[in-house]
């Protein structure tokens, strides 16, 4: 009989970064970073790691070889940690197809589960850390979003299930299509970040003022934009982050600062915001040079995520 649930949080990059050095992995922070944009933080799935071979080797020989291990984890991952209803998995597939969430009531009106079912089920997947619920304060009612944020899941719903839109017999095969695997490692990275919250709000030294944050989209059909994450902050400031997964440093062109701005502006006129908005940079290998960077009061680094 179960007498009471114990929500044991995943690993962070920090503590990753712990184990794998205790087992000589070897691999650097970039490399931790992606494994864990794969596996999620789960300590189970980094046990059957080789730390003798590569990152991609790993994730063919769990996720994509014939009969690899974690093929068909998520299935078992879910009834492990919850109830076994076929409502969570409906509920995980349906935000999938949403990088940046969707409204609660959508959500729950396109899937056509009953309201109560429906409340409960979300209710434990934001207790397990598998979706994020945030609230909409811009719009009428403050409605919640949802989004799914638990890196393994995203990666079997997107790669290993029947129903993935993206078909491959491996990671390598995936890579070798250099624009989708860019957009998927970039959405990853975003969903690494939110996890992260903690530790970009330390860096950012607001680590004792309260946040909403969430990922924004334009609700202009045409020439519109999204903001990776906005950390609302109750001292009225609203930090406005792009969050950027390179293999150098990130260059910022001309063109790059006029979108920037524009997403800013765009923010400002359908929220009808009173924070102060401040553009915060998140990129993995930091930036290169100084041009086009007066409009950025922050820039934070991998680094700072393992802090």
């Amino acid at each position: 009989m179960i007498t009471c649930q114990i929500f044991l949080r995943p690993f962070s990059l920090k503590e990753t970064e712990l184990f794998m050095n205790d087992r000589d992995f070897g691999w650097s922070r970039k490399q931790i970073a992606e494994a864990q944009m794969v596996f999620g933080g789960l300590p189970f799935f980094f046990d059957l790691l080789n730390p003798d071979e590569s990152l991609t080797w790993n994730i063919n020989m769990l996720c994509f070889n014939q009969h690899a291990l974690l093929r068909n984890e998520s299935k078992k991952l879910l009834e492990a940690t919850l109830k076994k209803s076929p409502v969570y998995n409906r509920i995980m597939e349906r935000l999938s197809h949403n990088y940046y969430g969707m409204p609660k009531a959508q959500c729950q009106e396109e899937l056509g589960i009953p309201q109560g079912t429906f409340t409960r089920a979300v209710d434990d997947l934001v207790k397990c850390g598998y979706v994020h619920e945030s609230k909409d304060n811009y719009i009428k009612g403050h409605p919640l979003r949802l989004q799914l944020v638990d890196p393994f899941l995203l990666f079997h719903y997107n790669f290993l299930s029947k129903n993935a839109p993206v078909q491959v017999k491996s990671f390598e095969e995936y890579k070798a299509d250099t624009g989708k695997y860019i957009n998927w490692r970039g959405h990853a990275f975003e969903v690494l970040c939110l996890y992260h919250i903690e530790q970009i709000k330390k860096a950012l030294g607001i680590s004792g003022v309260n946040t909403n944050e969430y990922s924004w989209i334009s609700s202009k059909k045409e020439g519109g934009a999204q903001i990776d994450l906005v950390i609302e902050r109750d001292d009225g400031i609203a930090n406005l982050c792009e969050e950027k997964f390179t293999d150098t440093a990130f260059s910022i062109s001309s063109e790059y600062e006029e979108d920037l701005l524009n997403k800013i502006e765009l923010y400002k006129q359908e929220t009808k915001t009173k924070h102060a908005t401040k553009l915060v940079l998140i990129s993995v290998e930091g930036i290169k040079g100084s041009a086009h960077t007066e409009h950025i009061t922050r820039v934070l680094k991998l680094d700072d995520l393992f802090d």
